[in-house]
């Protein structure tokens, strides 16, 4: 497939789904939601693009979102962006719908980088019947989500806050370098997976792995974990307050794990850190033989 025939389809594509964008009342808000489909569909010319030129220098979903939206030089404020997350439910039809909450992140990052902005910004997820993937992907700003929390949401995070009132998808803190994360609710997989900074707080249950390769982060689970915690960590702490149901700690080099709940499995092997239940420090299981052998303390 040539480079004419891509933007062939991709105009067609275009000038398709804006016939299909129903009018705002808000111009600000019908200029956004054309600015989102531009992004979005260019993300379809731009995967096809990499399909048949994979040795071509690739823009990243969210440079090429964030550019366009620099170019496209709307003027809006916060509360644009929060009206805005209410008129998304109108481009759930979109096959790449999920991207959106690239768009977010890059609408959010923009606006604070040319006000330098310190309050707030809010998107509400709420009513939506599809879901939104890394909504504050490299996040810098104070963000308050209101609704579901996406998936592999604050990936990369540097600074600022992300707080969810709702539940999360999969993923949540992936490679988290900085900043403050708080779930007030579900974690549906894995959070705080190869975290190296920041500190992340989820208040119900996690229904997947936590804190795996942990390094200088600071992460809390008021509820349940289903999966393991703290496999390959080298640093940092982790905190589950109830049960845990899969192994702690396997190959564990450094830092400490805080238990106060039942747990089901200790480590085969642990290198490192310190794993407390109810404050008392436990052993890994090598531990337990290496006693037992040779009556060690």
């Amino acid at each position: 497939m040539n480079l004419e025939k891509i933007i062939q389809e991709y105009e067609e594509i275009r000038q398709q789904e804006k016939k299909e964008i129903k009018k705002a009342d808000n111009k600000i808000m019908k200029a956004l939601s054309e600015l989102a489909i531009d992004c979005l569909t260019d993300f379809y010319v731009t995967m096809k693009w990499r399909e048949y030129n994979p040795e071509k220098p690739e823009l990243s979903t969210y440079d090429l979102f964030l550019r366009k939206i620099k170019n496209a030089q709307i003027h809006y404020n916060p509360e644009d962006i929060t009206a805005f997350s209410l008129e998304a439910k109108e481009l759930q039809y979109h096959f790449f719908f999920d991207r959106l909450g690239y768009f977010f992140s890059a609408l959010i990052e923009h606006h604070q980088q040319k006000s330098n902005y310190t309050g707030e910004y809010v998107v509400i997820t709420e009513g939506l019947e599809k879901q939104m993937i890394r909504l504050g992907f490299e996040n810098k700003a104070n963000v308050r989500i209101i609704g579901y929390g996406g998936v592999n949401s604050c990936a990369y995070m540097t600074e600022g806050t992300f707080i969810v009132d709702g539940n999360c998808g999969p993923v949540i803190g992936f490679c988290m370098k900085g900043g403050t994360v708080m779930i007030h609710g579900k974690s549906y997989g894995s959070a705080g997976t190869n975290m190296s900074g920041g500190s992340l707080t989820i208040d119900k249950d996690i229904m997947g792995k936590f804190g795996n390769h942990l390094e200088n982060a600071k992460i809390t689970c008021y509820g349940s974990v289903e999966g393991s915690v703290g496999h390959n960590m080298t640093s940092g702490t982790i905190t589950v307050h109830g049960s845990v149901n899969e192994t702690i700690g396997e190959n564990m080099s450094g830092g400490k794990i805080f238990l106060n709940g039942t747990y089901s499995k200790l480590p085969e092997r642990m290198y490192g850190g310190k794993i407390y239940h109810k404050g008392k420090c436990i052993d890994s299981v090598w531990k337990k033989r290496w006693r037992e052998l040779f009556g060690r303390k």
